[in-house]
């Protein structure tokens, strides 16, 4: 990789790292076209890379927030666990899948995400006040389905704030900070689920780590000065920018993964 590529790609990656830290997710969404278009990754390699920078940037994420009272603990264990159950079955699902559908297949993720998120959402911008007892079945179910996303195509952390939301009726903030436990519990099945079959290069995703990290300290600062519903329709409409872009870059290429 030459010198500029690996400056523009650790350039990205801070930024993917910046709207982990504002939103709870969407970090491995922009990590894995950064890492494919920019870094022309193989697209199992780029999935795997991506679980491993944000997986550990989520991570200390959550750390950060629990500190400050900011994760729901046992909500996340709850979802978290039963995530990382999905997670390790949509990895082995993907060394099945041709790489190109994988590509094709985070593509329609990408997009439909982006549309939910323009989307006027109480549920997600509203501040309701958290149940003595969450909806532990319910958030296990939707847990299981966000980590099958994850395990297959490296994304799904976007759908996590959303789920917590619908499960325990979390306020935004504490949402956020739950999922970024969510998000570290999942990336870390996915992961496991994918390194007997896939290379990680253990330099470039250190480097990637640490600007996905500075990114996230950054973009947590900033999430306490926007409205969520600015920052969610926001990311909506560039996710949307991201996923037709990577579209005419397929059929450019003659629907080959890049």
């Amino acid at each position: 990789m030459t010198t500029p590529t690996l400056a523009a790609t650790l350039a990205l990656t801070m930024v993917a790292g910046g709207v982990l830290g504002m939103l709870g997710g969407g970090g491995s969404i922009l990590c894995v076209p950064i890492l494919l278009y920019v870094a022309r990754l193989p697209p199992d390699e780029a999935i795997a890379t991506s679980l491993v920078v944000v997986g550990t940037t989520s991570a200390l994420g959550a750390a950060v927030r629990l500190r400050a009272r900011q994760v729901h603990v046992r909500v996340g264990l709850a979802v978290g666990g039963f995530g990382m159950l999905g997670a390790v079955v949509g990895a082995r699902l993907g060394a099945l899948v041709p790489p190109a559908a994988l590509v094709y297949g985070f593509i329609a993720i990408m997009a439909m995400a982006g549309l939910a998120m323009l989307r006027p959402r109480r549920d997600v911008d509203a501040e309701p006040d958290p149940p003595a007892r969450p909806h532990v079945a319910l958030g296990a179910v939707l847990g299981t389905a966000v980590g099958m996303v994850t395990g297959l195509v490296g994304a799904g952390s976007f759908l996590i704030v959303p789920a917590l939301t619908l499960a325990a009726a979390l306020p935004i903030g504490q949402a956020i900070g739950t999922a970024m436990m969510v998000m570290a519990l999942q990336a870390s099945a996915a992961l496991a689920g994918k390194l007997d079959h896939v290379h990680v290069d253990a330099r470039l995703a250190t480097a990637l780590t640490v600007a996905a990290v500075a990114g996230m300290l950054v973009g947590s600062r900033l999430a306490g000065r926007l409205a969520p519903a600015t920052l969610r329709r926001g990311f909506g409409g560039f996710l949307l920018v991201v996923a037709s872009v990577m579209i005419i870059h397929l059929l450019a290429a003659g629907g080959g993964s890049g």
